[in-house]
């Protein structure tokens, strides 16, 4: 899991397939035996588990969505924004 953290922090934009490359690549580059490195592509199997950590993630670093920053900066510039948006 926490390859898996790192690889989304580093590129939020990859793709669950991306990422399991990635994690299994870095395993084979650190020069780790064997069964390390197939210990990290079964915990790297599931792209389902990926997706769902990835949203996971996202939701907690920005709880209200990725546009509440617009919509704070729309509320403070414009009068009518308490009619709008409450």
């Amino acid at each position: 899991m926490d390859d898996v953290c790192h690889k989304v922090t580093e590129n939020p934009d990859a793709t669950p397939v991306q990422i399991q490359s990635s994690v299994n690549l870095t395993k084979l580059r650190q020069c780790c035996n064997w069964s390390k490195v197939e210990k990290a592509a079964a915990s790297v199997s599931d792209k389902r588990w990926i997706s769902n950590g990835k949203t996971r993630m996202k939701q907690k670093n920005e709880p209200y969505g990725h546009y509440f920053e617009a919509v704070a900066h729309f509320q403070v510039h414009d009068g009518y924004a308490k009619l709008i948006i409450y």
